[in-house]
């Protein structure tokens, strides 16, 4: 029977996965899950009969000499995202009786190269906020300090790792909605770029910004899910057809690290500040040179961003919200009657700056290959104090820009407050540069700790 001891060692070393039967390691997952999610609500639903299955099956495939590329991977999908004859409610009452029949494209992806489902997990409702405080399936809870969020809308994925309730996790980004919990809850995650990996039964917040992103505690695990499930999909009609990646850059010698002089580190938590510009510092010591980069018209794309997603939303949940608002937790409805006050003009101004911004990256992009910056301006809130619509706009202000930039953005730990609660990175490459971001990922985690640090768990009761 694997220990807790054993369960961390089997997620920080990777080799010894394969030593391990993929049935006992599910059970062993399913077992903490159990034993920890009443007190974290970070998993809407288990699934250890599909679970149990999926794992014999990968042990078999080991049995023949052939094992999958992600060799019994025990995941957790955020619950928007379809998985076969299991409920998807995206956390809201107009889908908790919702259950497809068939796996989103990114999770069909998962299961054929071998990973096991564990749950679903919960999120924001509707993956339309960044606090997860859920008014149906109730608030999901930062393992490092119950009282606080986890981040949102992906707030359940970020603290099933970091709990270890598994290794990976899917979640969905629009406006930052992986990189908050990233930031928060001490893991690895990433917004891919826009159209890499399908949207395919995923419940839409934003057609023109939604994407699906891996997360997990390290960045080679997040990395080898990412490259699973990216990919075209003819039934994506945004699915980037020819993605033609930039080249892997696994040495941060040389590389030029860009640090915005405006607009990121303006109203950033002091604490966030200087462990982010620490964190550039170890950067510099593995041979990469900072440079000092202006962003002009941030705050026209962060603009823009807002009226692309308020107007996206309204239009895709509008008719329901005006038919049977009862059905609407109060934020969500709130938030979604702000998309009302939008014109089509006002849409196709914002949609006319989303490609201004864009053209203006590429600029920025032929002057350095990454560019740094914190991933959330503040420290984590308290869930009682942290449900206000302009609360939520604080936490997404620095990850709106890359969102409506279409550009691959990773937040990865980089240190803790004084008070103990994980502070976040934000990494961003130029468009298809995952392999680049990954590559100085894990350079970064291969001389830090903060990707394998655990919060002290108790028991659910």
């Amino acid at each position: 029977m694997l220990s807790d001891d054993d369960l961390s060692r089997l997620i920080d070393q990777p080799p010894l996965r394969s030593q391990v039967s993929v049935v006992e390691i599910t059970q062993a997952f399913l077992d903490r899950i159990a034993r920890h999610n009443g007190r974290l609500n970070a998993l809407i639903a288990v699934t250890p009969d599909l679970a149990l299955k999926d794992a014999a099956r990968a042990d078999a495939a080991r049995g023949t000499g052939r094992p999958a590329a992600l060799d019994g991977l025990p995941v957790v999908i955020k619950d928007n995202i379809d998985v076969a004859d299991v409920p998807a409610t995206s956390g809201s009452r107009l889908y908790e009786h919702h259950v497809p029949r068939r796996d989103a494209d990114s999770v069909r992806r998962l299961r054929e190269a071998g990973a096991i489902v564990l749950g679903k997990s919960n999120l924001h409702e509707l993956a339309y906020g960044a606090t997860c405080n859920n008014p149906f399936y109730g608030a999901v809870r930062n393992p490092w300090d119950l009282d606080r969020i986890p981040g949102g809308s992906s707030g359940g994925s970020g603290a099933a790792l970091a709990a270890d309730l598994c290794i990976a996790a899917l979640g969905t980004d629009t406006g930052g909605s992986v990189r908050l919990p990233a930031a928060f809850a001490g893991i690895s995650a990433i917004r891919p770029t826009f159209g890499r990996v399908s949207n395919s039964g995923v419940c839409p917040v934003s057609w023109s910004l939604d994407t699906v992103g891996p997360m997990a505690r390290s960045v080679e695990d997040a990395a080898r899910v990412f490259d699973v499930i990216a990919g075209y999909d003819a039934g994506d009609p945004r699915s980037l057809a020819d993605a033609s990646a930039s080249p892997p850059h696994s040495q941060t010698t040389g590389l030029r690290i860009g640090v915005p002089s405006n607009f990121f580190f303006d109203d950033v938590d002091p604490e966030v500040e200087r462990t982010t510009r620490a964190a550039l510092a170890v950067f510099q010591e593995l041979g990469a040179r900072l440079v000092d980069i202006a962003l002009p018209g941030i705050e026209d794309a962060n603009a823009a961003c807002t009226t692309i997603i308020r107007s996206e939303a309204l239009a895709f949940f509008g008719e329901r919200c005006n038919a049977t608002p009862e059905l609407f937790g109060a934020d969500v409805l709130a938030r979604l009657r702000r998309g009302e006050v939008f014109t089509g003009a006002d849409m196709a101004h914002a949609i006319q700056r989303m490609y201004e911004f864009q053209r203006s990256l590429r600029a920025v992009f032929e002057q350095v290959d990454v560019i740094a910056t914190p991933s959330v301006a503040v420290l984590p809130p308290r869930i009682d104090e942290s449900e206000t619509l302009n609360a939520a706009g604080t936490l997404v202000r620095l990850t709106y820009p890359w969102s409506v930039g279409h550009l691959p953005a990773m937040s990865i730990p980089c240190g803790m407050s004084s008070g103990g609660l994980p502070i976040g990175i934000q990494l961003v490459a130029g468009h298809c540069g995952e392999a680049r971001l990954f590559g100085i990922g894990r350079e970064f985690q291969r001389v830090t700790h903060w990707h394998r640090a655990r919060p002290r768990m108790r028991e659910t009761a």
